[in-house]
C-alpha cells in the first residue's frame, strides 16, 4: 500500500461520458498539461485510474453518492450515477500534488462523500460586465466544488428571438453560451435556466437605474408596471412573452427538472396590484408545471414580518392574509428559496414557516459564512430540503464564498485548502481551471485590475 505516483500517461477505465473536454481540461490543469489520459470504457458508473486491472472497486453504501480508494496501484471510484462519478473524479483531480522530479502524486486513502444534502445549488448572474471566459471558469469552479445544480441568470445578456429588446446590444448569442451550459452537464452539474417573472423586470440592478427593455424601446411600457420594475400581470402580451422566453431557455439549456422564475422584490405599493398576484402566480406556476418543469421562486413575497419578532428577516408580503393567499395560489411542485442574508442563528423561522405549508424549501444564503452555516444547520434539523448559495455581483471582487460554502456542506476540498488563507487557496484552485484558454493580465484571478477598485 502507498501513494499513487504517476507521470506522462495514465490509464483510466470509466463510463464513456467521462471522456469529455471539460473533464480533460481540469485534469490538464492539475497536471500542468504534461500527463495524458488513455481511456477504456465501461458500462457502469465506476472508474479505475492507473493500473486498472489491479484495482478493486470500493463498496458504495446506501445513501452515498460515491466512494473512493487510492493506493500505490491507482485510484478506484464507485458512484451512484454519472453526476456523482464526475464529482468523485473532480475531487481526485484536485488532490493531485506535483513532485519535484516532474511526476505527480495522489495520497493513499479511502473516503466517501459526506454532503449534508443531495441538493447543493448555486445561483450565478451574467451581467454586461461578465465575460464569457469568466462564466466558463465559474461553472468549472462550481463543479469542482461539488455543487449539484447551477442556476444561470442572464441580466439582459442573452439574445432572445421572441423580443430582441430584452437584451443589450452586446448580449451573447445562444451559440456562444451553449458550450458552457454543456460543460456543466459534462462535469456532473445540472444547469438551471432563470428569468425573473415578477420583480427585477428591468433586467438590471436597481442601484444603476438602467432598464434593458425600456431604455432601448420605450414603447414597450405596457409590459411593465409604471415604474418599470415589475411585469404587468394585466398584460396578455407580457404573459405570452414570458412563455416564449421560457420556451427558448428550455431549448438552450436542454432537459432538466427546474426553471427559476425569480418573483422576488416587487416594490409596488398599491393593494390593487397585489390583489392581482394570486391569479398571476397560479397561472405562471401551473404553466411551468405543464411545460414539464418545476418552478423555483424566491420566497420573500410569501413572507410577512409577523412570522418572527426579528425584523432582520426579509419579508415582502404586507400581512398574514396576503402571505396565505400567495402561497395558496402556487402550483403543487413549486420550490421556494428562502433567501435570508442577515441571519446567523438556526433554525431560520421563515424557512420553518414555508416548510409548514408543505413546500419544498431551499435555504438561500449569500456572502456571510455565518449566515451560510445557519442555513446549513436549519437543513440538518429538517427545516429545509436543500441549499442554494447566491453570489450576485461579488464574483468580480471575490470568489471565496463558493469554496467556503462547499466546505461547510461537506465537500472534500483540495489538499492545500486548509493550510493557507482562504483567498490564496481559492486562487490556487482558479489556476487549475482554464489550461485550455490563453489568458492575459485581466483574466487571471478574479479581478481585472489591482488598484482603483470600487468597494464591494
Amino acid at each position: 500500500m502507498g501513494n499513487f505516483v504517476f507521470s506522462n500517461t495514465v490509464s483510466v477505465k470509466s463510463d464513456r461520458a467521462l471522456d469529455n473536454r471539460a473533464i480533460i481540461a481540469l485534469w490538464n490543469g492539475s497536471t500542468r498539461t504534461s500527463c495524458k489520459l488513455e481511456f477504456e470504457y465501461t458500462d457502469n458508473f465506476t472508474l479505475c485510474l492507473g493500473n486498472v486491472r489491479e484495482l478493486t472497486l470500493p463498496t458504495l453504501t446506501d445513501g452515498k453518492e460515491f466512494a473512493v480508494t487510492v493506493n500505490d496501484k491507482g485510484a478506484a471510484v464507485n458512484a451512484a450515477d454519472y453526476s456523482a462519478l464526475a464529482r468523485a473524479f473532480l475531487t481526485l483531480i484536485m488532490q493531485i500534488e506535483p513532485l519535484e522530479d516532474g511526476r505527480f502524486m495522489i495520497k493513499e486513502g479511502a473516503y466517501s462523500d459526506s454532503y449534508c444534502t443531495h441538493k447543493r445549488m448555486i445561483h450565478l448572474c451574467v451581467f454586461p460586465e461578465t465575460p464569457l471566459l469568466q462564466l466558463k471558469r465559474l461553472v468549472r469552479l462550481v463543479a469542482v466544488m461539488q455543487y449539484t445544480h447551477v442556476v444561470i441568470e442572464f441580466w439582459g445578456m442573452l439574445k432572445y428571438d421572441c423580443q430582441p429588446m430584452l437584451s443589450w446590444e452586446n448580449a451573447y448569442e445562444k451559440n456562444e453560451v451553449a458550450p458552457i451550459i454543456e460543460e456543466a452537464r459534462m462535469l456532473g452539474c445540472e444547469p438551471i435556466p432563470m428569468f425573473n417573472m415578477l420583480g427585477h423586470a428591468a433586467g438590471c440592478r436597481m442601484c444603476t437605474g438602467k432598464h434593458v427593455a425600456l431604455d432601448r424601446e420605450p414603447s414597450l411600457f405596457y409590459l411593465f408596471t409604471p415604474d418599470g420594475w415589475a411585469w404587468n400581470p394585466d398584460s396578455e402580451a407580457a404573459v405570452k412573452l414570458l412563455a416564449n422566453v421560457r420556451r427558448e431557455l428550455y431549448e438552450l439549456f436542454g432537459e432538466g427538472e427546474y426553471i427559476h422564475i425569480g418573483c422576488d422584490e416587487c416594490w409596488q405599493r398599491s393593494s390593487e396590484y397585489f390583489d392581482k398576484l394570486p391569479k398571476y402566480f397560479k397561472e405562471l406556476t401551473t404553466a411551468v408545471i405543464n411545460e414539464g418543469r418545476r418552478p423555483i421562486m424566491w420566497g420573500d413575497m410569501l413572507l410577512y414580518h409577523g412570522i418572527s419578532n426579528d425584523r432582520k428577516y426579509c419579508c415582502n408580503a404586507e400581512n398574514a392574509q396576503m402571505s396565505e393567499k400567495f402561497m395558496a395560489s402556487l402550483a403543487e411542485g413549486t420550490v421556494i428559496v428562502d433567501w435570508q442574508y442577515d441571519m446567523a442563528k438556526a433554525p431560520l423561522e421563515t424557512s420553518l414557516y414555508l416548510k409548514s405549508h408543505g413546500f419544498e424549501v431551499l435555504g438561500g444564503p449569500w456572502y456571510s459564512r455565518a449566515c451560510g452555516k445557519a442555513h446549513i444547520d436549519t437543513l440538518k434539523s429538517g427545516g429545509t430540503d436543500g441549499l442554494m448559495l447566491t453570489t450576485w455581483h461579488t464574483l468580480t471582487s471575490h470568489m471565496i464564498s463558493i469554496p467556503l460554502f462547499a466546505k461547510d456542506f461537506g465537500a472534500k476540498l483540495p489538499y492545500w485548502f486548509d493550510g493557507t488563507r482562504e483567498e490564496t487557496a481559492t486562487a490556487a484552485i482558479l489556476r487549475r481551471l482554464l489550461p485550455d484558454e490563453k489568458l492575459g493580465y485581466a483574466e487571471y484571478g478574479w479581478q481585472e485590475r489591482q488598484i482603483g477598485l470600487p468597494e464591494w
